[in-house]
């Protein structure tokens, strides 16, 4: 057995976000899931990121369980339906994660940022990875309109603990110059919400889209910065985006290939659900390659 198989893990989650109604890759990536959790032995969470609330729609949240049923997914743990919501709300955990966001405050690798994504996106234009407020023009953390940015370390590198190839190294400058911990009016951002969760839910195998590799190694970076070194135990499976007939991306607001529009146009999983297991079986025979160790 290789050194990066999972072993003594006993969570893994599926984490829609309610911004949009599902689409072919978010079924994929789900059936990924679930098989992982079958062929592991693993408990499996859902667990709806609705932290951002003002995108939050109710139709969205009823096609998350539609969707999950007409794929032939059972959770083992989460909401059962959207009536279960009021006690699985990510809206009812933001304390905890605004604790995280003000211990890291507290040791100064937190600064209040005013820059808008305009202000940002020439930053990274002009090649510079940090604005003034980072240290010539520090502001008051708790002054209105601003968002809390994490510090992350000059020529810093994370390790992902990806299964099974083994760690995979991102320089998070690069990849995500310090990210927002806390937005502008007080709530907890993305990178902070979701490491919070998979801390307090005790989630040790984690699969996601390649796209998100770089928010891997964030909430990484983050928990070994908190002192919760044993999330280095955790897993990570990123999986290639699957995209539509024409080769875009998929996206929620491409409505043609939503899985609501497949299953009332007569549509069946199964296509997804091949594709899924195929993915599943690359990995399987991956994991076998690897050297033994560990």
């Amino acid at each position: 057995m290789n050194a990066y198989q999972p072993q003594d893990l006993r969570r893994t989650r599926i984490a829609p976000t309610p911004s949009g109604y599902l689409h072919w890759g978010n079924g994929f990536s789900f059936i990924v899931t679930q098989e992982l959790a079958r062929l592991f032995g693993l408990k499996l969470l859902l667990r709806i990121d609705d932290g951002d609330a003002i995108r939050v729609r109710p139709e969205y949240v009823e096609d998350i369980f539609v969707s999950l049923d007409w794929l032939g997914i059972a959770c083992d743990e989460g909401p059962s339906g959207p009536g279960a919501m009021d006690n699985w709300s990510q809206l009812t955990r933001c304390e905890e994660a605004l604790e995280i966001a003000g211990y890291l405050l507290s040791r100064g690798q937190v600064y209040a940022c005013s820059c808008s994504r305009s202000d940002r996106h020439t930053l990274k234009e002009q090649g510079r990875e940090h604005c003034e407020h980072r240290s010539a023009r520090p502001l008051d953390p708790y002054q209105p309109d601003v968002v809390w940015r994490w510090r992350v370390p000059e020529h810093f590198m994370e390790l992902v603990a990806e299964w099974p190839e083994g760690p995979l190294a991102l320089d998070l400058n690069k990849e995500m110059p310090d990210p927002v911990l806390r937005d502008r009016d007080g709530s907890p951002a993305y990178q902070l919400l979701s490491l919070s969760d998979d801390l307090l839910f005790d989630v040790d195998l984690i699969v996601r889209g390649m796209d998100l590799l770089p928010s891997s190694a964030c909430q990484t970076a983050l928990a070994r910065a908190i002192g919760k070194d044993a999330y280095q135990r955790r897993r990570f499976v990123h999986h290639p985006l699957i995209s539509s007939p024409d080769g875009t991306k998929l996206s929620k607001s491409a409505g043609a290939t939503s899985l609501k529009a497949m299953r009332e146009g007569g549509g069946s999983p199964e296509p997804i659900r091949a594709e899924a297991m195929r993915f599943v079986e690359e990995l399987m025979s991956a994991a076998l390659r690897q050297p033994s160790g560990g």
